[in-house]
Formats: C-alpha cells, structure tokens, sequence
C-alpha cells in the first residue's frame, strides 16, 4: 500500500539537488534511530514543526511515496505486536547482562538508548530489516500550533493523560531503497517547488 512520507531538511539553498539526491541520509550522532533516512510517517504538520522548533532555521519539505505493507522489510515498532515483544525481550535481557557488567566493574549502570539496543541487535544478527518505524510518544511540547493533544478526563489527577491526534511516527530507512522509496520532491518553502502535485 503506498503511503506518504515527508522529509525536514535544513534550506541550504539547494532545491534541485536535494530533488536529484533525496532523501537526504542523516549522520547526526543525536540520530535516536541511528544513521538512516528519517521520514515523518502521513502527517506534514510534523515536518514543520520539526523545521520550525527542531532546526530552528530555515527549512524545507520533502515528499515522497513508500510501499508500506505488513511482510515489508520493516521493524514496525508502532503497530507490530510481535516485533515490539520482540524489541522488548531484546532490551530486558540486554540490559541484565548490561546490569551485571557494570556491578562487576563497579560503575553506575547507564540504560541503553534505543539506537544503542538496535545496534546492538545488528551485531547478533538479530535485527534484519532495512527500515524501521517507530512512534515518538512525547516528541512534541503541547504549546505549539502543531500539538494536537486531546485531554482525557475532566479530574485533576489526570491531567497528563490524553490522546495524540498528530502521532509522531517515523521511519528511518536504514537503505535508501527500502519500503519502494518514490518520487521525491521539495513542497516546501513555496520557492523552492518545481513540480505539482503526486
């Protein structure tokens, strides 16, 4: 099933070549799901807002088609049930050994990242996929004119509770053809658009 994508990347002024290159592959060491592709998952307002509080400087929009499908080659730790057990059975035992090494050196025991884990997972053989997607649950600050955070209940207790109506999920293509990646295009800033719509 094609499903959009979208991609923020900082404007260097460069519109064709980005169009000609894209997506663009990050190398950031801050990368939360190591060195790949990222793409916002259906929803544009999370490129800019990504842009506007993440970068903080000037920014464009790229998009793109993807064939996201169940048998894709895809760690879905959003909606997979059996790749998040999976993940999490991973971490748990992981983190013992993890546990137990740092009692043993005696050092404060630090939790392991999620880039750290799927690493990790890399070097056994574990993880085979050459993409993965993954919610962001609390990525987003709710005072902004992206969040679309709907409250839970009226009580006081549950004041932190609710629902997110702009989900921050993201795939990160660890290979630049995984998931049938298509047709990439700049969108945004308005300037830089050189073809119309898909």
């Amino acid at each position: 099933m094609l499903n959009t994508v979208y991609q923020t990347l900082k404007d260097k002024g460069n519109p064709e070549v980005i169009e000609e290159n894209g997506p663009i592959k990050c190398t950031s060491e801050d990368a939360w799901l190591g060195d790949g592709y990222y793409l916002w998952h259906g929803f544009e307002p999370l490129a800019h807002w990504w842009g506007k509080y993440r970068l903080r400087m000037p920014y464009m929009v790229g998009t793109a088609k993807i064939n996201f499908y169940e048998e894709c080659s895809c760690y879905d730790l959003h909606a997979n049930f059996n790749h998040i057990e999976d993940f999490w059975g991973v971490k748990t035992e992981w983190e013992k050994q993890l546990k137990k090494l740092a009692t043993m050196k005696g050092k404060p025991y630090k939790e392991p990242t999620i880039a750290k884990i799927i690493n990790f997972m890399k070097s056994k053989d574990i993880f085979k996929y050459d993409s993965i997607r993954i919610n962001g649950v609390n990525s987003m600050h709710e005072n902004n004119e992206y969040s679309r955070k709907v409250k839970v209940s009226e009580k006081d207790c549950d004041e932190h509770k609710h629902v997110d109506a702009l989900p921050q999920i993201q795939i990160c293509m660890y290979k630049i053809d995984a998931l049938d990646f298509r047709e990439f295009r700049i969108i945004y800033p308005p300037s830089h658009v050189t073809r119309g719509a898909f």
